[in-house]
């Protein structure tokens, strides 16, 4: 199925799930429901294709646990494949979880550059999120997260011409 087939079908689903709710419980208040789970499945179809509006979702699907059993290493690995990929949104959210060690050793300087590279990329939150992770870091570890930032800008780079060939 064409990846843009498998995007509308899962906005549909998405679009019909949970409409009416005021506030979303917590993954522990909340059973899976087969909708759920399907939306899931449809992210993660979509995601499998390299559609990039899905990584993000997807991920959140596994650190809210909807729709799947909750998995922060599955989260990050979600978001690492679209970041590497040059999505600023992933960028952010993979930052996040370096700041916050969720499915990843929390790394200041790791979390630093994801958001470095997403605020170059204009997120928003990021460039708000350097600024505060900065506060915490010494000099010497911003330079290392500088440096990192550049070594993960070659990679982003050599991923996206590779793409493109």
């Amino acid at each position: 199925m064409p990846s843009s087939t498998i995007y509308a079908v899962l906005l549909a689903l998405v679009i019909g799930v949970g409409c009416g709710k005021k506030e979303a419980p917590t993954p522990k208040e909340k059973p899976l429901s087969q909708d759920d789970k399907e939306v899931a499945e449809w992210f993660r179809k979509a995601a499998e294709q390299g559609n990039p509006r899905t990584s993000n979702p997807l991920g959140v699907k596994y650190r809210d646990a909807v729709g799947v059993s909750q998995d922060d290493k599955e989260t990050a690995e979600w978001l690492r494949k679209f970041a590497e990929q040059g999505y600023a949104e992933a960028q952010a959210s993979l930052g996040a979880l370096y700041d916050k060690g969720q499915g990843v050793p929390e790394d200041a300087a790791i979390a630093y550059a994801w958001y470095n590279i997403a605020a170059a990329n204009g997120h928003a939150i990021a460039k708000k999120n350097i600024g505060l992770i900065a506060k915490q870091m010494t000099k010497e570890q911003i330079a290392k997260a500088q440096e990192l930032s550049k070594k993960l800008l070659k990679k982003i780079e050599a991923n996206l011409k590779a793409k493109k060939d």
